[in-house]
């Protein structure tokens, strides 16, 4: 059940033509994924953490668990391998499942195997014949992936569960790519696999 890399290509790689006027498509954007994220808080009431990194907003759902500080972040030339879902649903409500956001409506992509799995259950249209579960493999800073998400996976490390929000000129652009509508903000979720650090 692997997607032919023609497929899946578009959906990580860059595609950064033509990204125009910013302030009057970004601004917004950026306007309301910082709210978002500015209200959502911890179990325990304190507001949760997040990061701009470049040209991503990142939020790491499981950042409180055990052992994370321990374990080597991604940094640029380190390889990575993760599971993702691309979804045009920019507002998720945090839980400890991203099957919680993700309808057929919303997903762009996933090689998360639990949400292609929902999705078949779910929806007896869908068909996942071209979609994998195998993970994606990259080395973070050489291989060219969709503008801010290089900078939303920096930082993250093995085991990390993470938002990252783009705005349309750090997603696909004013041209939009299939499905994804141009100038529209996008989510990628994460789920951190491994971290080899580069020798």
């Amino acid at each position: 059940m692997r997607l032919k890399k023609g497929y899946i290509l578009p959906l990580l790689l860059l595609p950064m033509a033509g990204c125009g006027k910013k302030s009057t498509i970004i601004a917004p954007q950026q306007t309301a994924i910082v709210n978002y994220l500015n209200g959502l808080r911890m179990p325990d009431g304190t507001p949760r953490p997040w990061a701009q990194q470049g040209g991503a907003y990142q939020l790491i759902t499981n950042i409180d668990r055990a052992g994370r500080d321990t374990l080597p972040a991604a940094e640029g030339g380190d390889e990575i391998s993760f599971h993702f879902a691309l979804t045009l649903n920019t507002r998720p409500v945090i839980t400890s499942s991203i099957a919680d956001n993700v309808t057929a409506a919303n997903l762009i992509y996933t090689n998360i195997a639990d949400l292609i799995t929902k999705l078949i259950a779910s929806n007896p249209a869908f068909d996942p014949q071209y979609w994998s579960t195998e993970p994606e493999n990259v080395r973070l800073g050489s291989s060219p992936l969709v503008g801010g998400l290089a900078d939303g996976l920096a930082g993250c490390r093995t085991g990390d569960m993470a938002y990252i929000f783009l705005t349309s000129d750090q997603a696909f652009g004013t041209k939009g790519l299939g499905v994804v509508p141009r100038n529209t903000p996008v989510a990628y979720y994460i789920v951190m696999d491994t971290v080899i650090k580069q020798q």
